[in-house]
C-alpha cells in the first residue's frame, strides 16, 4: 500500500512538473510574440513617414504649375494627411487600439509646456548668439521666395512635429512599452531617433557624430518624460513643432555661413567656430547650450512626473 502511495505521489509531482514546464514555455511563447508585434509597430513607426514624404513629393512635383507658396503648403498638408490616415488605419484595423492608446487622444497643450515651447528654443538662440558672436546677413529673395521660406517654415514645423512625434513617441514608444515597460521603451526610441538623424553627420569629424548622439538621446528623452508628465504626445507635438521653427527654420537661422544650397531670409553667421558653441556639421541643435537645455526641461518634466507620483500615493 505504501508502495502505491509513493508511487501515486511521484506522478502528481511529475505532472505538477510537466505543468510548470508548460506555462514556461506558453510564458516564452507569449513574450516572443510580443516581442515580434512590437518590432512589426517599430517597422511601420519608421515607413509610415517614408511613405507620406515620398506621398508629399509627387504631390509637389504634380502642383508645379502654381504657385511657389501654394505648392509648399500643399506639399506638407499632403504629407501630414496620408500619414494620420495611415497611423489611424493601422491602429483601427491591425492594432485594434484607438489614438489615445498611444497618447493621441484630443489635441491640448498645458500652460507650463507651452511656455517650455517657445522658452526653449528662444534661450538657445540668445545665449548661442552672445557665445558665438557674429553679424546678421540678409539673404538676397524676392517676395515669392521670401513667401515660400516664410510657409515653408511654418509648415515643415507643424509637419515634423506631428508626423515625428506620433511615429515615434506615439506609435513606437507606446506599443514598446505595453511590452518591455517605460525605461526600455524611452531607450529604444530616443536611439531610434537619433539614427534616423545621423545620416548628417556620416561623414563628419567625431566631434560632429558624438555630439549629435548625445544631443539626439537628450532631446528624445526629452519629449518622451513630457509625455509622462502630461499622459499625452500632444504637448511634445507643440514643443518639437515651434523648435523647428525657431531652430532649424529658413526665416532666421544660425550657421557657420552662408549656404547658397540653403537659403535664410536672415542668417546669424557665427564667428566663433567651436563645435561645442556651434553644435558642428548637424547645427545648434547638437550644441553644448543645447544639450544642456534639454537637460533642464528633462529635469523639470521628471520633477512633475514625481510630484504626481506622490499626490496619488497620499490619496
Amino acid at each position: 500500500m505504501s508502495i502505491d502511495i509513493k508511487d501515486q505521489m511521484s506522478i502528481i509531482k511529475l505532472r505538477l512538473v510537466d505543468s510548470l514546464i508548460e506555462k514556461v514555455k506558453q510564458k516564452e511563447k507569449s513574450k516572443i510574440k510580443k516581442i515580434t508585434v512590437a518590432c512589426i509597430h517599430v517597422f511601420f513607426a519608421f515607413m509610415f513617414p517614408y511613405w507620406a514624404n515620398n506621398i508629399s513629393i509627387l504631390v509637389y512635383m504634380a502642383m508645379r504649375n502654381l504657385s511657389a507658396p501654394v505648392q509648399v503648403i500643399m506639399s506638407y498638408i499632403s504629407q501630414i494627411i496620408s500619414f494620420l490616415l495611415m497611423l489611424c488605419f493601422y491602429l483601427r484595423f491591425i492594432m485594434r487600439k484607438d489614438l489615445k492608446d498611444i497618447g493621441l487622444g484630443k489635441p491640448y497643450g498645458k500652460g507650463i509646456w507651452i511656455i517650455v515651447a517657445f522658452v526653449l528654443p528662444l534661450t538657445v538662440l540668445v545665449t548661442t548668439m552672445m557665445l558665438a558672436g557674429g553679424q546678421v546677413i540678409k539673404g538676397n529673395m524676392s517676395s515669392i521666395e521670401m513667401q515660400e521660406e516664410i510657409f515653408g517654415t511654418l509648415f515643415m514645423g507643424i509637419t515634423a512635429g506631428i508626423i515625428e512625434e506620433c511615429a515615434v513617441r506615439g506609435l513606437m514608444m507606446k506599443s514598446l512599452e505595453m511590452v518591455v515597460g517605460k525605461k526600455i521603451a524611452i531607450t529604444v526610441s530616443a536611439l531610434s531617433f537619433t539614427v534616423i538623424h545621423f545620416s548628417w553627420v556620416a561623414e563628419a569629424e567625431i566631434v560632429s557624430q558624438v555630439l549629435l548622439l548625445v544631443a539626439g538621446v537628450c532631446f528624445s528623452v526629452m519629449m518622451s518624460v513630457i509625455v509622462y508628465a502630461t499622459g499625452s504626445v500632444w504637448c511634445g507635438v507643440w514643443i518639437h513643432g515651434i523648435w523647428n521653427m525657431l531652430i532649424i527654420g529658413d526665416v532666421f537661422a544660425l550657421k557657420q555661413e552662408v549656404e547658397i544650397w540653403d537659403p535664410c531670409i536672415y542668417t546669424f553667421v557665427m564667428s566663433q567656430k567651436n563645435p561645442l558653441v556651434t553644435g558642428g556639421k548637424f547645427g545648434v541643435e547638437a550644441s553644448l547650450v543645447s544639450i544642456i537645455s534639454y537637460g533642464i526641461v528633462i529635469f523639470i518634466a521628471v520633477y512633475i512626473i514625481k510630484k504626481q507620483e506622490k499626490a496619488k500615493r497620499n490619496i
